[in-house]
């Protein structure tokens, strides 16, 4: 299987990666604005209830933008799922076309720093937009895909 790489900032891009992208991005900005917040109030053990509220009803709204209805694992949502550095980061990572059909892309997502794990998003296409579908997090050992937290 050829991969394709994506100039993810080209104002040429279809759709499908206009989406996606879009969707990186508002990721990645969730996770700055709220690791900074969140994480010293969770080293000292301090009360974050207000906080913790604030970054999931903003995370729920990523989450109704940019996935499709009642898709992807959102137990990031139930968890104090922020990191540094971020998961998602469209300017530092590697993005590439896996596979293009009408109506669903998937998008292979390579880490640059630690983890570094390798990742897949599918993408489709739904009435009003292109959304994503799920994502996968590839076992190595195991040689497999699996679900991943979105």
């Amino acid at each position: 299987m050829k991969l394709i790489a994506i100039d993810v900032r080209s104002k040429s891009n279809d759709p499908a990666v206009r989406a996606f992208v879009e969707f990186v991005d508002a990721m990645h900005d969730w996770e700055l604005k709220n690791y900074s917040v969140i994480a010293p109030l969770l080293e000292y053990r301090r009360p974050a209830a207000d906080e913790l509220e604030d970054a999931r009803r903003e995370l729920a709204r990523i989450f109704e933008r940019h996935l499709v209805r009642g898709r992807g694992d959102r137990r990031r949502l139930d968890s104090n799922g922020i990191g540094y550095p971020p998961t998602y980061d469209a300017d530092r990572d590697v993005i590439q076309l896996e596979k293009s059909v009408p109506g669903e892309v998937t998008f292979r997502y390579l880490q640059m720093v630690r983890p570094k794990s390798k990742l897949r998003f599918i993408v489709r296409k739904m009435a009003d937009a292109w959304r994503l579908d799920r994502g996968e997090i590839y076992d190595a050992r195991r040689s497999k895909w699996h679900q991943f937290v979105i």
